[in-house]
């Protein structure tokens, strides 16, 4: 049940963050390309680690909510690039590896929940 209510209140908080960062870093343009890739690098750091010491469900939850965390505001990083002149072919990649990251992370969340029941 819990995980129910949880999955459609990711999406909205997600939805949100992404318009509310995307427009913030708007007026921040010369730092975006350096912080989308420090943020595309966390994401992996992230990842590595729910690899390695992601035993407990604790942990696993954690560690996934961070990753989503990281992953909203790359996308919302990434869509900022977008309108700004990154062609059309190096965006589609990039939000199909974004996309990939963000439903394994959301699956994860969904095993934690499942484990614990």
């Amino acid at each position: 049940m819990r995980r129910l209510v949880m999955l459609p209140l990711v999406f909205v908080l997600a939805t949100f963050m992404q318009i509310g960062i995307g427009d913030m870093m708007a007026r921040l343009g010369w730092v975006l390309m350096p912080l989308h890739i420090a943020l595309g690098m966390a994401i992996l750091a992230v990842v590595a680690v729910l690899m390695r010491v992601g035993k407990s469900v604790a942990s696993i939850r954690l560690i996934s909510i961070v990753t989503l965390l990281l992953l909203v505001l790359q996308i919302a990083v990434g869509f900022d690039l977008f309108f700004r002149g990154v062609t059309e072919t190096i965006e589609t990649i990039h939000q199909l590896i974004a996309y990939v990251i963000f439903f394994s992370s959301l699956a994860t969340l969904g095993i934690g929940y499942k484990t614990r029941v």
